[in-house]
């Protein structure tokens, strides 16, 4: 009777350990690895297991000016155009929860959209404002356990912005499920744990 309690009771709990096991790793896109000149054209780049791509706009290279050096910037400088930046994950699913930014001397309004496969998940949009430095933004509650495989961001700054820099964004892998060896191994904690209690001295 007390081995058919302890298996019930670990059918409870296995799902709670089975979210446990697929919260997201933390990371994020430093763009530390950046190796061309201060205001190259961006291409393609990768980190982490993590590709970012330009998809609109002509992004650059910014080696005096980061959070810390060195981040990117939607230019061109003085008249930037709306820009577009693609992030997919070479291991499946990720999540994505902030970046740095500076809108420099102006506003820049932005959409961010996390996809799965072509299906938009979510879709958040504002206003980044104008403010000296480097700010941290913090996507709204909830995002961050969201899994996508494709997250869209598209800024367009406002004048008079002259530029607009991105910086450490935040991303994080999600682990593929593994419900079945999880469940496995708290029934054998069960069955360990029945073993042990009935060899107990009684009195």
């Amino acid at each position: 009777m007390h081995q058919v309690k302890r298996l019930f009771y670990t059918a409870l709990l296995s799902p709670l350990i089975f979210s446990a096991s697929v919260l997201p790793s933390k990371a994020a896109i430093t763009f530390s690895g950046l190796s061309g000149a201060n205001s190259a054209p961006l291409g393609i780049y990768t980190e982490g297991g993590f590709t970012l791509t330009p998809t609109s706009s002509t992004w650059y290279e910014a080696h005096v000016y980061g959070n810390p050096v060195p981040s990117i910037y939607d230019g061109p400088i003085s008249s930037p155009l709306p820009g577009t930046l693609q992030i997919s994950y070479s291991q499946g699913a990720f999540a994505f929860s902030g970046l740095a930014y500076s809108s420099n001397n102006g506003n820049t309004s932005y959409s961010i959209q996390g996809l799965r496969g072509n299906s938009v998940v979510y879709q958040i949009s504002g206003m980044f404002t104008n403010l000296f430095g480097f700010s941290n933004f913090t996507a709204q509650s909830g995002i961050s356990l969201v899994a996508i495989d494709k997250l869209s961001i598209q800024i367009s700054p406002q004048a008079p912005t002259t530029s607009f820099n991105i910086d450490n964004i935040a991303v994080a892998a999600i682990p593929e499920p593994r419900s079945i060896p999880l469940t496995l191994v708290a029934l054998a904690l069960c069955l360990l744990s029945n073993h042990r209690t009935s060899r107990r001295p009684v009195g």
